[in-house]
């Protein structure tokens, strides 16, 4: 009998480490999952970050798994989306808008939110305007609309080397995180249809009582991209009454800590070109253009909308998955 070649065992055993490699973010992602299917779960790993009170605006957080959202909060959410992206989306050539997608998207079970509600009486409550924030939207790829509260400079390019300096975050400022995430107060976090609801008490889970207006709200989700767990920034939208006050880029440090608590590679949300006020604050906190961008795949192409990414510190002792 002839000698059998063993040329191909290290291809075997390179194609069984790499398959036992995407196990494990799978199984990393579905944990991820079933630890943020509860609202108030997910509320008491991050204590600090369930009041915001700055710049006038004082309001509560709750965290949500989509199947608790209560549906008048979805409608809300629909609606604050559909005033602020419609416009983008009917612009963007093979997009378009439609409810009932939108609706679904939002709807998934995978679904995870951060709501924020406004708790100052309804009389000092300025009534919701339509100014676009939304920086970005869609079912394919996922949306992330901007809640750029403050005003901002015209973006910079998104290059590589634009977010150098916060892909590779020194470990002080992971500390520093940390600690203001565990202080007393969070200190730095309308609608087109009113939600009933009149409690102060709880930060999550699906009961129904809220504890105020809903000014603002993001959606995001665990997921596996390109073999690495991150954590997509599907949607993130600040009614008019709450805007220039802080809340977007308080929201989007906030999915930072979720994310690096979590144990994901990067952040990744998908960004419109129109929305300048948007690229501009991603720049400003460190997205760069992810490899599968257009702008990144074909630099030199008349775009409508980029895909961005921000890779995170691992915490202390743990592995990414």
């Amino acid at each position: 009998m002839a000698k059998k070649s063993s040329k191909g065992k290290p291809k075997k055993l390179a194609r069984k480490a790499e398959n036992e490699r995407a196990a494990a973010v799978a199984a990393a992602v579905k944990a991820m999952n079933e630890a943020s299917a509860s609202g108030d779960f997910l509320a008491a790993q991050y204590p600090a970050f369930t009041r915001y009170d700055r710049k006038g605006l004082t309001a509560a957080l709750r965290f949500y798994a989509a199947p608790e959202l209560p549906p008048a909060l979805l409608d809300w959410a629909l609606g604050l989306t559909r005033d602020h992206m419609a416009a983008l989306y009917e612009a963007c050539p093979g997009w378009g808008w439609s409810d009932a997608k939108k609706r679904a998207e939002l709807a998934d079970p995978a679904a995870r939110y951060l709501v924020v509600f406004e708790q100052q009486p309804a009389a000092q409550v300025q009534q919701p305007g339509d100014a676009a924030v939304g920086a970005a939207g869609g079912a394919a790829p996922p949306a992330a609309a901007a809640a750029a509260g403050d005003a901002v400079a015209p973006a910079a390019p998104l290059t590589a080397a634009a977010g150098t300096a916060a892909l590779e975050a020194p470990a002080a400022a992971i500390a520093a995180d940390e600690q203001r995430e565990n202080s007393a107060a969070a200190g730095n976090t309308s609608s087109a249809q009113a939600v009933p609801g009149s409690s102060s008490s709880g930060s999550g889970g699906g009961d129904g009582c809220l504890p105020g207006r809903p000014v603002a709200f993001v959606h995001f989700r665990f997921e596996v991209e390109e073999g690495e767990a991150v954590l997509y920034c599907y949607e993130i939208q600040v009614a008019a009454a709450a805007q220039g006050k802080g809340l977007g880029r308080f929201l989007m440090q906030l999915l930072e800590l979720v994310g690096r608590r979590s144990g994901v590679a990067r952040l990744m949300l998908t960004v419109f070109h129109a929305n300048t006020a948007a690229l501009a604050l991603y720049n400003r906190l460190g997205y760069v253009l992810d490899d599968d961008s257009p702008g990144a795949v074909d630099p030199s192409g008349d775009h409508k909308y980029e895909i961005l990414t921000k890779r995170l510190p691992a915490p202390a002792g743990a592995t990414k998955a």
